[in-house]
């Protein structure tokens, strides 16, 4: 009886340490959630500040800058990700710190250049047009975070928008990228707030004083 009481406990207790470490993994993740979303603000706002320089040639320096980070952080992420064996949709929620930055970083950053091409395409995709290293890379971290089950739905609409727009998926018969025509209304709008208002014209027309005049009519009669 002592013996079965013992195998009893360790079973109880096995399960007891399990439970705890499920239920602590789980509540990472939900934070992982929640901080993804709050990071996705600070870079769309981030992105608006790009967008809304006064240049394009600014413009193009920013994005190159970006970009040169944005892929070192997506590729050297890639190796830590598959070095662990991690895979998206079916490996659980890592319990490795490191894993978990690297998850992060990952998916942060195919986001924020996700955002950069949506909300500045022609700079963004001819830059690309020059890096096919960056092309190839792109599409790989847009599969993998689209497999993912850790994005909100705001950026699983972006991704999927991305996606279309550079033509690694079909794109659908009303396809449009949203972000690059509110960009151009947004520009118009600011455009017409910049230009001076041009001064009313004087109204030339002839003093219309009441009282009698000269009649031209007749042989110079009043």
């Amino acid at each position: 009886m002592n013996f079965l009481f013992c195998i009893f406990l360790l079973y109880v207790t096995h399960k007891t340490v399990e439970s705890h470490a499920h239920y602590e993994v789980k509540e990472a993740e939900n934070l992982f959630r929640r901080l993804f979303k709050l990071r996705r603000v600070e870079q769309l706002a981030a992105v608006k500040r790009i967008r809304s320089l006064d240049s394009e040639e600014k413009q193009k320096k920013m994005i190159m800058t970006a970009a040169e980070k944005i892929f070192s952080m997506l590729q050297n992420n890639r190796i830590i990700l598959e070095t662990a064996g991690f895979v998206p949709g079916v490996s659980s929620f890592p319990e490795d710190e490191d894993i978990r930055d690297a998850l992060s970083n990952l998916l942060e950053n195919t986001a924020l250049i996700g955002d950069i091409i949506l909300r500045l395409p022609e700079i963004s995709q001819s830059l690309l047009s020059s890096h096919n290293n960056w092309v190839i890379l792109l599409s790989w971290s847009l599969q993998f975070a689209n497999q993912t089950d850790l994005l909100d739905q705001q950026t699983v609409t972006l991704i999927d928008l991305v996606s279309q727009e550079m033509n690694f998926t079909a794109r659908s018969d009303n396809y449009i990228n949203p972000y690059k025509y509110s960009y151009r209304s947004e520009k118009e709008q600011e455009e017409n707030e910049i230009k001076p208002l041009k001064p009313k014209k004087k109204n030339k027309t002839k003093d219309s004083r009441r009282g009698p005049r000269l009649s031209s009519r007749g042989n110079g009669e009043l």
